[in-house]
């Protein structure tokens, strides 16, 4: 169904065609033109362009950092995924969502991982993943971004911020970032095993993507 302003354009060139006594080849563009024109100017672009999407290479990492009594507990996920729609030269247009497998957690330690993965901290067995959608993405300086978000964990949403910066060009970049999360945010860590932990837990990625 044509647009307002597009059945006006066609109206006013079929009354010029009708005076003129004939419809031509230059009247058919020109039709045509006004047309386009007018539906680009109710509705925008025709074709607004998408942000390319990215595939997360095989290789990649993260991992976090608690610090307990003092002392630096170094673990990691070995599960997780990305879904990446992003130019970074228009990074306002970015839709990034990233799945972590709750369950491949692990501080390099059986005990302690049990311990990890329980009901007091991850609860991997009730709550199997932990997801982090982004809601705004700006550049803070040259290949530098920084990405807002909700990260939902354990059955609680809150909103989380993440940085990261782009090496290489083209279709081929690295990807490095870090963020600062509240575990308290989100209930891990609740049991007499966290009373040493200190609320705030570092998170950093590096992995490498092609479009």
């Amino acid at each position: 169904m044509l647009t307002g302003l597009a059945a006006k354009a066609v109206f006013l060139t079929t009354a010029i065609v009708a005076l003129t006594g004939g419809w031509d080849l230059t009247a058919s563009k020109t039709s045509d033109n006004m047309v386009r024109l007018a539906q680009e100017g109710d509705g925008g672009s025709v074709a607004d362009a998408a942000a390319p999407a990215w595939t997360i290479a095989p290789g990649g990492s993260l991992e976090f950092v608690a610090v307990n009594d003092g002392l630096p507990l170094k673990g990691w996920f070995s599960s997780w995924s990305g879904d990446i729609a992003m130019d970074p030269a228009a990074p306002d247009t970015a839709q990034i969502e990233i799945t972590i497998d709750l369950s491949s957690a692990s501080l390099g330690d059986t005990a302690r991982d049990q311990t990890l993965k329980g009901a007091d901290f991850l609860n991997a067995a009730g709550m199997a993943t932990a997801v982090w959608n982004s809601t705004a993405v700006s550049s803070t300086g040259e290949n530098s971004y920084k990405a807002e978000g909700v990260l939902t964990l354990k059955g609680f949403s809150q909103p989380q911020e993440i940085t990261f910066t782009l090496d290489g060009e083209g279709n081929e970049r690295s990807v490095s970032g870090e963020a600062e999360i509240d575990r308290n945010a989100f209930s891990v860590g609740s049991g007499p095993s966290a009373s040493g932990v200190d609320p705030l837990v570092s998170l950093s990625f590096n992995f490498d993507a092609t479009s």
